[in-house]
C-alpha cells in the first residue's frame, strides 16, 4: 500500500537568508564588527595581565576561566540577534547583550558544545605521530556527538526558563535525522572561508550574517517550540 503521506520538502535556507538580510545588512554587519571586537578586547585584557603577571602573583588561569564565562554568552546573544531576524522580529545592535541574561545556561552549553573538542585538541597536541589517525577519527566523531546539541542555544533562545538539561535533551530529540544536513549545510561554505583569507578576513563582516541566518533558518525550520517566548 503506498504511503499518501506528502514527502517534506526542505526550504533553501541560504536563498532565505539572503531575502532576510534585504534591507538589514547594515545592522548585521554592525552586531558582527562588535561580537569580534567584544573578544579582541579580550584577549588584549589576558595579554596585558599576563606582562603584569611577570611583577605580580596574579593566576592567569582563574583570568581565562573568567574570559571564558564572559565569552560564551556571546554565541547565546548571536543566536538571539539571527533567530529575531529570521522570525522577522525586530533587531538590534544592542542584542549582543542579550545573552548574558542566560549566563549560566550559556556557560554550560559553551562547555558542553566545546569541551570535546577541547580535549581532542589536547590529544592532537601530546600524541605522537602514529596518534595522528587516531585524532582524526576522534575530531569526526567528536563533530557528529556535538551535533546532536547544536540546536540547545536557539532552544533557550526561543523557550524562556527552560532548563539546560531540558534544552540539550529536546535539542538532541530533535537533531535525530538531521546532523548530516547540518554538516553538509556547514560544509557548504568552505568556499566562503577561502574567500575570508583572501580579503584578509574583511569579506567576514557579510559572510557571517549570510552564514548564521542560513542556520538559524535551518534549527528553527526543524524545531517547534511548544510554546513561543518572547526574549
Amino acid at each position: 500500500m503506498e504511503n499518501d503521506t506528502p514527502e517534506r520538502i526542505q526550504p533553501d535556507y541560504k536563498a532565505q537568508a539572503k531575502r532576510q538580510l534585504s534591507g538589514n545588512w547594515g545592522i548585521a554587519i554592525g552586531f558582527t564588527l562588535i561580537y569580534a571586537f567584544i573578544p579582541i578586547i579580550l584577549i588584549s585584557l589576558i595579554t596585558v595581565i599576563t606582562v603584569i603577571n611577570l611583577t605580580y602573583d596574579i593566576n592567569i588561569q582563574s583570568v581565562s576561566y573568567v574570559v571564558t564565562i564572559l565569552v560564551s554568552p556571546l554565541a547565546l546573544s548571536s543566536v538571539i540577534f539571527y533567530s529575531r531576524l529570521s522570525k522577522k522580529k525586530k533587531v538590534s545592535v544592542g542584542t549582543i547583550f542579550s545573552g548574558f541574561k542566560y549566563l549560566i545556561a550559556s556557560s554550560v552549553i559553551y562547555l558542553v558544545l566545546n569541551g570535546l573538542m577541547i580535549i581532542n585538541g589536547l590529544v592532537a597536541i601530546y600524541s605522537s605521530r602514529d596518534g595522528i589517525f587516531l585524532s582524526l577519527v576522534m575530531a569526526i566523531v567528536t563533530c557528529f556527538i556535538t551535533l546532536y546539541y547544536r540546536m540547545s542555544y536557539y532552544i533557550i533562545a526561543v523557550e524562556d526558563n527552560i532548563s539546560v538539561t531540558k534544552a540539550l535533551a529536546k535539542s538532541k530529540k530533535n537533531m535525530y535525522g538531521h546532523k548530516m544536513e547540518l554538516f553538509l549545510l556547514e560544509l557548504s561554505y568552505i568556499g566562503w572561508v577561502f574567500v575570508s583569507l583572501v580579503t584578509l578576513g574583511i569579506a567576514l563582516l557579510w559572510i557571517v550574517p549570510y552564514m548564521e541566518l542560513t542556520l538559524a533558518n535551518f534549527f528553527l525550520n526543524n524545531y517547534q517550540p511548544e510554546a513561543e517566548q518572547l526574549y
